[in-house]
C-alpha cells in the first residue's frame, strides 16, 4: 500500500486524496485551514446563500462527476433556473444580451457588419504557424479584433481575471487552439469533436452551495485530513518526510507557488526557484450586494453582465446570482455578485487602508448605473482573493517544463494544483484524477 501526502486542502488536493484512497492507498492531506475547499467557499448571511469564490461548475462527465457521486451528493445537486441561459455585455453604456442564435447574431449590435462577416468567415482561413500565441493574436487571425475587443475579452476576464495580450491561446484554451491544428478552424474543430460520443455539459451547484463538495469529500478523510501547516519537507532513501515525522512514498503540492518555495529551497532544483517566485497570477475582490427587488431597474432575466476592457469599467462584471440558482436571496430580493480588480486593475485590490472603502464605493456606484439600482443595498459582504488565479501567459510552457524538471529530480514529488491543467472546479478535478493515476502507475 502507497503512502501518499497531499499538501493542500483545496478541490485539487481533495479530488486527488478521494480518488487515490478509491484504489487502496494510504493518503494523508495536510492544510492549516480550518475550513477545507480553498477558494471554495458558501457563506450564509441574512437569508443570503454567498459563494465567496467560485459560483458554478459545469460538469461535462468524468472527474467531476464521479467526484459528486462519490461523495453522495447527487440528491443534493441544484440545477440553474431557466433565464440564467441568457448572458449580457456591457456595450456603450448598458448591458446587452449577447447573440444565443444566428438570428440574435445578425439583429445584435454587439458587433458592426463587417466584424459580423468576419467572423462567419472563419472556416475559411489558413490555420496560423505560431506555436505560442496570445489570445488577443490567436482570436483576432480566426474572429477579426472586434469579435476580440467585444465578445472574447470579457469572457476572458469573467474566467481568469486576465489580459487577452498576455495570455496563451494554447495553454488558456488548449481545445480550441487544437481545433485549429487538427482541423484547420474552429468551427470544423467543434462540428468534428461532436462526432464522438456525446456528454452533454451543464451548470450546477448544491442546495446550501458550492462548498459542499470539498466539506463532504473532508468528512470522508475524517482523522486523515491534518491541520497542520508543512513547514518542512525532505527527502531520503525511504521516501519523503513531512514536517520531521511522517514518512510518505510520494508527496502532491496543490498549494500556491509562494508557499511552495520554501518547501523547495534545500532540495536540487533545476535552474532555480525565481519563476515560481514570479508565477503570475490575478487578485480580485468579490462584493455580494442584496438589494429589495423592487429597488432595481433591471429584468435580471439571465446569467449576469459583463464588461470588455475598453468600456473602462471598474468592475470586472455583475452576476445575477439569485437569477441563477433558486434560494440564493430572500423573498423579495436578490443577490447580486461583483468581480473586480484582476490583472489590469489591481488597484481595486490593494490592502493600504481606505482601498477596501473605495473599492466598494467604485463598485456600488457601478452596479446602480448599470442595472439602475436605487438607494443602497440592505446586505453587503466581501472578500478579497490574493493571489486569486494563477495566469498561463505567453510563455507558459517554460513553466510546466521547469515544473516536469523538478519532479524528475526529486522522484516522488508531485507539483499539481492549478498551475497546470486548467483554473476551473472541473479541470481541477480532471488534473487531480490523472495526478493519482500517475502515481498508482507501476514504476
Amino acid at each position: 500500500m502507497k503512502r501518499i501526502a497531499i499538501i493542500g486542502a483545496g478541490i485539487s488536493g481533495l479530488a486527488t486524496a478521494w480518488k487515490l484512497r478509491q484504489a487502496g492507498a494510504d493518503v494523508t492531506v495536510f492544510d492549516p485551514s480550518p475550513r477545507p475547499g480553498g477558494v471554495i467557499q458558501s457563506v450564509s448571511k441574512d437569508g443570503y446563500i454567498l459563494e465567496l469564490g467560485p459560483n458554478t461548475v459545469l460538469e461535462k462527465g468524468g472527474a467531476l462527476a464521479e467526484l459528486i457521486d462519490g461523495a453522495g451528493l447527487r440528491d443534493q445537486v441544484l440545477a440553474p433556473l431557466p433565464q440564467a441561459k441568457k448572458r449580457y455585455i456591457y456595450h456603450r453604456g448598458k448591458p446587452v444580451a449577447a447573440p444565443a442564435g444566428p438570428g440574435s447574431f445578425i439583429t445584435s449590435p454587439l458587433l458592426g457588419f463587417a466584424a459580423k462577416l468576419r467572423l462567419l468567415s472563419e472556416p475559411f482561413r489558413p490555420p496560423g504557424t505560431s506555436g505560442d500565441e496570445s489570445i488577443a493574436a490567436f482570436f483576432s487571425r480566426r474572429l477579426g479584433p472586434e469579435a476580440v475587443e467585444r465578445l472574447i475579452d470579457p469572457f476572458v476576464s469573467g474566467i481568469f481575471a486576465g489580459d487577452t495580450v498576455r495570455l496563451s491561446a494554447r495553454h488558456s484554451f488548449p481545445l480550441m487552439w487544437k481545433w485549429e491544428r487538427t482541423s484547420g478552424s474552429l468551427v470544423r474543430g467543434a462540428i468534428r469533436g461532436r462526432s464522438g460520443p456525446r456528454v452533454k455539459a451543464r451548470m450546477l451547484s448544491f442546495k446550501d452551495g458550492l462548498e459542499a463538495l470539498p466539506r463532504r469529500l473532508a468528512e470522508l478523510l475524517s482523522s486523515r485530513l491534518h491541520r497542520e501547516r508543512v513547514e518542512t519537507l525532505s527527502r531520503g532513501q525511504d521516501g519523503w518526510t513531512v514536517n520531521n515525522g511522517e514518512k510518505f512514498d510520494a508527496v502532491v503540492c496543490t498549494i500556491a507557488p509562494s508557499a511552495l518555495v520554501p518547501l523547495l529551497e534545500k532540495h536540487a532544483v533545476p535552474g532555480g526557484l525565481d519563476f515560481l517566485k514570479s508565477y503570475p497570477h490575478s487578485n480580485v475582490r468579490v462584493w455580494h450586494f442584496g438589494v429589495p427587488r423592487d429597488r432595481v431597474g433591471h429584468p435580471l432575466d439571465g446569467f449576469g453582465v459583463l464588461a470588455p476592457s475598453s468600456e473602462g469599467q471598474p468592475i470586472l462584471g455583475i452576476l445575477f446570482s439569485s437569477s441563477i440558482f433558486a434560494g440564493r436571496a430572500p423573498e423579495g430580493c436578490v443577490l447580486l455578485t461583483v468581480f473586480q480588480g484582476g490583472v489590469k486593475h489591481p488597484e481595486y485590490c490593494r490592502r493600504e487602508p481606505g482601498k477596501e472603502e473605495e473599492a466598494r464605493g467604485t463598485a456600488w456606484a457601478a452596479v446602480r448605473q448599470w442595472l439602475d439600482v436605487r438607494g443602497e443595498p440592505v446586505m453587503v459582504h466581501h472578500q478579497l482573493w490574493s493571489p486569486a488565479i494563477p495566469q498561463y501567459e505567453v510563455g507558459h510552457q517554460t513553466r510546466l517544463d521547469a515544473l516536469d524538471a523538478i519532479e524528475a529530480a526529486q522522484p516522488g514529488l508531485y507539483l499539481r494544483g492549478n498551475l497546470r491543467g486548467g483554473v476551473s472546479v472541473s479541470d481541477c478535478a480532471a488534473s487531480a484524477f490523472r495526478t493519482a493515476g500517475e502515481i498508482l502507475a507501476p514504476s
